[in-house]
């Protein structure tokens, strides 16, 4: 068996606190950070945040824009793009979400990302089918990988 070193570590806390090398944004499309964890990324990392999202403009569903972390202790934000501004949020486009956040990860060789319980909060979608979001990209993107 090849060894790793990877972890899935589940912790309730203030995301916006963490010294991590990236921290997700549960997103709209619009990039408009309101309310919910998108609200306190903006509070608490400063209006760069916001101004570099609007530099950005639109995001299709799915997809991930990576910003600077103004005053936050993380090296990135990841804005992943989980539903329309004003909607709810489904299983698929949190899928998608999560699996980018790997991949930009991957491809900007992090060894630390942190993510909320995407689209449980504003997005009105439920703990469970969260759980069943993650459980199937962590099982995807790590231990798949690892089979001998």
């Amino acid at each position: 068996m090849k060894d790793f070193t990877e972890k899935i570590i589940i912790r309730k806390g203030d995301i916006t606190e963490l010294n991590v090398d990236a921290i997700v944004n549960p997103a709209n499309t619009e990039l408009f950070l309101g309310r919910g964890v998108a609200g306190a990324i903006r509070q608490k990392g400063g209006e760069s945040i916001q101004y570099e999202c609007n530099e950005i403009g639109q995001l299709g569903l799915g997809r991930v824009a990576v910003t600077k972390p103004g005053r936050l202790q993380a090296k990135y934000i990841f804005h992943a793009a989980v539903m329309h501004l004003g909607t709810s949020v489904d299983s698929y486009n949190i899928k998608k979400s999560t699996e980018n956040c790997f991949k930009r990860a991957e491809e900007l060789k992090l060894k630390s990302i942190a993510f909320p319980a995407l689209g449980t909060g504003i997005g009105g979608f439920s703990y469970r089918g969260m759980c069943q979001n993650y459980a199937r990209c962590c099982y995807k993107t790590f231990i798949r990988q690892f089979r001998y």
